[in-house]
């Protein structure tokens, strides 16, 4: 989704804008290029679909977009506000205003007696309730269907349709096309590097 506005009136900042943002996991002398020089954005209501083969960097960018990790090196604005080198403190409080987490795993609390007896979906249903009702900025959503047969994923991806249409900003990440094609937008990463952008 581009940015757009009436004529005269200014355009408003992307809620995210990624500028040559590049990680690097350094494991026994051996340099792993996660990501290598991503620049994106998204703007208020995009709906966003990440794919690639598994280990191309899509987990990574979801972590460095949702404030669990930072970049070794480029530019991460998040709403106007420079994110990419704050604290972990200052990151935590970022987050829990500003980003909802929907994740492959539900993790939800095992031990509640009232999800003992919820089915997977049903599960996951009540994961994504809790990552919008604060009402953040960006959902960021890690295979919502991953674990969930397909009458059940087609009804996890239904709610975030919903949600988008109520005006959300999403970003998920996904191997299923089916589900990437629901999205607005779709990119496509290798290697750490995003290979194809499309609307």
């Amino acid at each position: 989704m581009s940015n757009s506005a009436p004529k005269g009136e200014p355009v408003p900042d992307p809620v995210i804008r990624l500028t040559g943002i590049s990680k690097i996991f350094y494991t026994d002398e051996v340099e792993t290029h996660a990501l290598a020089d991503v620049s994106l954005s998204f703007d208020a209501g995009d709906y966003v679909a990440i794919s690639g083969p598994s280990g191309c960097g899509k987990s990574t960018l979801l972590s460095i977009l949702g404030l669990l990790d930072t970049p070794n090196a480029g530019e991460y604005l998040l709403n106007g506000r420079s994110v990419a080198n704050l604290g972990l403190t200052e990151r935590a409080r970022i987050r829990n205003r500003e980003v909802g987490f929907i994740f492959q795993a539900f993790n939800l609390i095992g031990d509640l007696t009232v999800f003992e007896n919820l089915s997977g979906g049903q599960q996951q249903r009540v994961a994504v309730a809790r990552a919008v009702v604060g009402e953040p900025s960006i959902l960021l959503a890690d295979e919502p269907t991953g674990n969930l047969d397909s009458q059940n994923g087609t009804e996890v991806m239904d709610m975030l349709d919903s949600l988008h249409q109520g005006g959300a900003t999403i970003c998920m990440v996904t191997h299923d096309p089916r589900y990437a094609d629901r999205a607005a937008r779709s990119i496509h990463l290798f290697d750490g590097r995003i290979v194809s952008s499309a609307a």
